[in-house]
């Protein structure tokens, strides 16, 4: 019954917000999805804010962070002008599976585990802007206060 009902969604003409919603909230499989995220990671403008408040928090972060690395790829591929909207398909649907950790059917590198901290990862499970995860913040180590002996015997604290 649920396959007949997810077929007859897909034939649905749904604006990319709906379906992710609708999706979303029935925990449909999210690689069905990829062309909603596609669409509003390339979009030029943003969605209005009733649009918007239909997602969830998560979901809009990774959507920003998809705009962002397909912004900066468009830069880095010479395009004086970048928006997200330049980057190339291949290249917004590999971050959208990246930053939604969802397995890429056309790329097998994707689908790897990220890497811990001991294999070159980033520690805690947070893999910034180029993994699944959501980066967090994380309060300063504390500095301490180095010891050096001056000419005189006396020792001097010095920050560092």
């Amino acid at each position: 019954m649920r396959k007949l009902v997810v077929r007859q969604l897909e034939k649905l003409d749904l604006q990319p917000i709906d379906k992710i919603k609708i999706y979303s909230d029935f925990k449909i499989d999210a690689q069905l999805l990829i062309p909603s995220y596609s669409t509003l990671a390339k979009s030029p403008t943003l969605p209005p804010l009733s649009e918007a408040a239909k997602l969830n928090i998560e979901t809009i972060l990774k959507l920003t962070m998809v705009r962002e690395r397909a912004l900066q790829k468009a830069a880095e591929d010479g395009c004086r002008s970048p928006t997200s909207a330049s980057a190339g398909d291949e290249d917004v649907k590999r971050f959208i599976c990246e930053i939604f950790d969802l397995s890429n059917v056309t790329s097998a590198s994707t689908t790897e585990p990220p890497k811990t901290a001991t294999e070159g990862g980033f520690a805690d499970g947070v893999n910034d802007t180029t993994g699944g995860s959501v980066p967090t913040l994380q309060n300063p180590a504390p500095q301490r206060k180095k010891k050096t002996a001056s000419t005189n015997g006396t020792s001097n604290a010095v920050s560092g």
